[in-house]
């Protein structure tokens, strides 16, 4: 079941309280989070099956509860995690000597690099997320019940905020060198926001930071609960609907099973056959 909020106002009120210099106001952002998490219900993930890494991490989230969080390279977007000077020159800003700035540099980059991050949304029926996403209907969408997280899980969870501009990085250049290191809601404020383009999207982030022998090359998996449903496209295979159900079936898996169907509206869930007495294999998995 699906249930969008109205009330997209309340991410400004976010926004608003997780930038304030009030602790108290920034206590107050996240424990709103956390309450508008609760009542969204459901949140989905949209995934393409491409190839054989995208189905095995796929079958590895369903069976062992396993999220892919990507690094900021990964993203369609080139401004993700970003907050860029509008000179390259910190010391344009803030008197800074030498060292301070290649400390500075240095340490701006790699705070960043470490970051991992998993989107999430809060519709399943959303038209361009299943082009985008989803490999134009191929994939599938999955949805997660809130109410099974664990803290721990709900904690790292944060609404993206849609900006008309990006943070301004002269903030950082300023934290750096007053503190040795922006501020907790800094970094996460420039993690969380997009340019309002993107609002179409409601999503929500699951972030992390990957431990430091990671390479920057690569995403990390986490814990995270298992689907409570899988979503299939339109356009998903027959022998991937079989493959899926098969998994669910012989790991006994609480999981349920639609697929999306074309109306006159949009689109609407039918509920999956159980899975027929019959083994079938996709051919990149033989």
């Amino acid at each position: 079941m699906e249930q969008i909020s109205n009330n997209t106002k309340w991410r400004d009120t976010f926004s608003a309280l997780l930038m304030s210099n009030d602790s108290t106001e920034v206590t107050q952002a996240l424990a709103l989070k956390t309450q508008k998490m609760r009542e969204q219900l459901y949140l989905y993930r949209y995934r393409s099956i491409k190839n054989s890494e995208d189905f095995v991490r796929l079958i590895k989230f369903m069976r062992d509860g396993k999220l892919y969080c990507a690094r900021r390279e990964d993203f369609n977007d080139p401004f993700e995690l970003r907050a860029p000077l509008s000179s390259e020159a910190p010391s344009d800003y803030y008197p800074l000597t030498k060292s301070q700035r290649e400390h500075f540099q240095a340490s701006y980059e790699n705070m960043f690099d470490i970051m991992r991050i998993a989107c999430f949304t809060e519709s399943y029926k959303n038209l361009p997320m299943w082009n985008h996403y989803a490999d134009e209907h191929r994939g599938v969408c999955l949805e997660f019940d809130t109410s099974k997280l664990q803290t721990p899980e709900a904690n790292n969870l944060f609404p993206t905020i849609y900006v008309e501009n990006l943070l301004d990085a002269v903030k950082f250049v300023r934290d750096f060198i007053d503190n040795g290191r922006p501020p907790f809601e800094m970094t996460l404020y420039t993690c969380i926001q997009k340019l309002h383009h993107w609002d179409y999207e409601n999503e929500w982030r699951y972030i992390c930071s990957a431990a430091p022998e990671c390479t920057s090359n690569s995403g990390i998996e986490v814990s995270f609960i298992r689907p409570s449903k899988v979503i299939l496209g339109i356009n998903t295979a027959p022998d991937i609907e079989a493959e899926l159900l098969r998994v669910i079936s012989e790991s006994k898996l609480e999981i349920n099973m639609t697929r999306m169907q074309i109306t006159r509206y949009g689109l609407k869930e039918n509920p999956v056959s159980p899975l027929q007495p019959t083994r079938v294999f996709l051919p990149y998995l033989r």
